[in-house]
C-alpha cells in the first residue's frame, strides 16, 4: 500500500524536458527508441538517435537480400506492442515450425518436430525489413539525426551531471540518459572507463546467401548441420527459396567465395549430405550405446518423442549474392556507468549457430524499458545508478547463460577428440528422446 502512495502521488510530468538519447540507428537503437518513446510512463520525455549514415529509404525488393534474423516469438510480441510488426506482415517473412540439428562425425540427431511444442519456433525476416518496420513504428516524439558523426562521449563526473556529446563538426549536446546501441565496436563502451570487453575472435566466416531449394514442400523447417570445420545451416524464406548461414575456416571460407555458381552448389549440398566426415569408432559406440542408456529414461518422458532422421531439401542455385563476415564472441564486463547503458551488441556479441544474437538485444531493451519506468515512477533522478545497476544485473543474467552455452556448444562441435565426439553424439541422442527437455530448451530459446 505504501509504494502505491508513493507512486499514486509522483507525476511523471515532472521528467518533461529531460532527454534520452540513443547513439546508433540500427535494430536494437530503433526498437530502443520505440519502446521508451510509446511508454506511457516515459512518454514526457524527449529522445533522440544519432545514426552516423544517411537515411535510408527502404523498398521492399523483388529478391530477397541475403542478410536475415530469425525473431524469436518473444521479440515478435515486443513489435506487436510497439507497432512494428504490422509493417513487417505487410511485407515478408518465413515461420519457422520445425526444426533438425544433426552432426557429421556420428549418427546422432535431434528435431524439434514432435517435442510437444505446437508453436512458432521462430521467425525469418530480413534485416533490412526488421530496420524499415521500427523507422516507421517510431512516435513523434523521437528525433533521428542522420550523418551524426560523434567525435568523443564526455561522461559526467557527478550524478547530477549530464553526458556531454561533442560531434566532429565541433558542435556539442548534452543528454541525460546515454544508451549506447551503436554496435560491437561501441564508442559509447569505449568511453565507459569502468569498462573491460572480453573479446574472442573465432577465426571463422560466416558465409550468407539466399538459395533456391527443390523437394521442400511447404518449406518451414530450419536444418542446421554442424561440421568440424563449423555449422551449416539452411533457414526458410518461401516454398523454393532459404536462406543460407554457414560458419568456416577463413581460408575454405576463401575459396567458397571465389566459386562460381554451380561449384558452391555442389559445396553446399556436399555439406550437408556427405557422409564421409563420419568417424567409425564413435559412431559404432553412439549406435551400441543409446539404445541400452534410453532404457532408463522413464517412459512417461520419453514417449512419442522419438524424432527420425530426415532429409534437407537439395539446394539448386544461388539467387543474387552471397556475403561472408567474421565472427568473434564478445562481452562487457559493465553493461551501464553514470547516466550510460549499453544495449545490443555494443554489451554482447555471439556466434550465430543458435540465432540468438539480436534477440539478446532486444530483450536488453524490453528490460531497459521496465526499469526506467520503475525510474521515473519512483521519482528518482532520470538515469540514476541505482536503477541502471538494477538493468544491468537483469540483463546480465539472462544473457550470460546464454552466451556460455552457445559458446560451449561451438567448442564441442568444432573438436575432433573421439572422446568428446563420442559423448556429445550420445548426449544429443538420448536428448532426442526427451520430450519435456526439449521443449525447455525451446522455451529457453523463444
Amino acid at each position: 500500500m505504501l509504494k502505491i502512495l508513493q507512486i499514486s502521488k509522483f507525476s511523471t510530468s515532472t521528467f518533461s524536458g529531460q532527454n534520452v538519447t540513443i547513439s546508433g540507428g540500427g535494430m536494437v537503437g530503433f526498437a530502443a527508441a520505440c519502446c521508451l518513446a510509446k511508454s506511457p510512463v516515459l512518454k514526457d520525455l524527449s529522445f533522440t538517435i544519432l545514426e552516423a549514415s544517411k537515411q535510408r529509404f527502404y523498398k521492399l525488393p523483388e529478391n530477397y537480400g541475403n542478410r536475415v534474423v530469425a525473431l524469436s516469438p518473444t521479440t515478435k510480441r515486443l513489435f506487436e506492442s510497439i507497432g512494428a510488426w504490422e509493417h513487417i506482415q505487410h511485407g515478408r517473412f518465413k515461420e519457422v515450425k520445425e526444426m533438425q540439428v544433426w552432426e557429421a562425425c556420428t549418427d546422432s540427431m535431434i528435431s524439434f518436430q514432435d517435442s510437444g511444442y505446437r508453436g512458432t519456433l521462430s521467425y525469418i525476416v530480413e534485416t533490412g525489413l526488421v530496420l524499415s518496420a521500427l523507422e516507421k513504428a517510431l512516435p513523434a516524439n523521437v528525433e533521428v539525426k542522420y550523418e551524426s558523426s560523434v567525435d568523443r562521449y564526455e561522461l559526467p563526473h557527478q550524478e547530477e551531471d549530464k553526458v556531454l556529446i561533442h560531434f566532429k563538426d565541433g558542435s556539442t549536446m548534452e543528454t541525460d540518459l546515454l544508451v549506447g546501441a551503436d554496435g560491437f565496436n561501441s564508442l559509447v563502451r569505449r568511453s565507459m572507463q569502468s569498462c573491460k570487453y572480453i573479446d574472442w575472435n573465432y577465426d571463422q566466416i560466416s558465409i550468407v546467401g539466399t538459395l533456391g531449394v527443390s523437394e521442400a514442400d511447404e518449406n518451414f523447417t530450419a536444418w542446421q548441420r554442424f561440421l568440424p570445420t563449423g555449422p551449416i545451416a539452411l533457414l526458410p524464406l518461401t516454398e523454393s527459396l532459404s536462406s543460407l548461414v554457414w560458419s568456416t575456416t577463413r581460408t575454405e571460407a576463401k575459396r567458397l567465395m571465389n566459386q562460381s555458381e554451380e561449384e558452391f552448389v555442389h559445396s553446399v549440398n556436399h555439406a550437408f549430405f556427405d557422409e564421409g566426415l563420419k568417424q567409425s569408432g564413435p559412431s559404432s559406440v553412439v549406435r551400441e550405446l543409446t539404445p541400452f542408456l534410453e532404457q532408463f529414461i522413464p517412459s512417461f518422458l520419453s514417449e512419442s518423442t522419438r524424432s527420425f532422421m530426415q532429409l534437407p531439401p537439395s539446394v539448386t542455385k544461388v539467387e543474387g549474392t552471397k556475403s561472408a563476415y567474421p565472427l568473434a564472441l564478445g562481452h562487457a564486463s559493465s553493461y551501464a556507468d553514470r547516466r550510460i547503458v549499453l544495449v545490443g551488441d555494443a554489451a554482447h556479441r555471439v556466434h550465430p549457430l543458435a540465432g540468438q544474437g539480436v534477440n539478446l538485444g532486444f530483450n536488453d531493451v524490453r528490460i531497459l524499458t521496465e526499469v526506467l519506468e520503475r525510474n521515473v515512477l519512483d521519482g528518482a533522478s532520470l538515469g540514476s545508478m541505482l536503477y541502471l545497476a538494477e538493468y544491468e544485473a537483469l540483463s546480465q543474467r539472462h544473457n550470460v547463460p546464454i552466451m556460455a552455452a552457445i559458446n560451449s556448444l561451438y567448442n564441442l562441435y568444432t573438436t575432433n577428440l573421439q572422446p568428446l565426439v563420442t559423448l556429445r553424439g550420445i548426449g544429443l541422442n538420448l536428448v532426442n528422446t526427451v520430450g519435456p527437455l526439449k521443449s525447455f530448451l525451446i522455451g529457453r530459446a523463444s
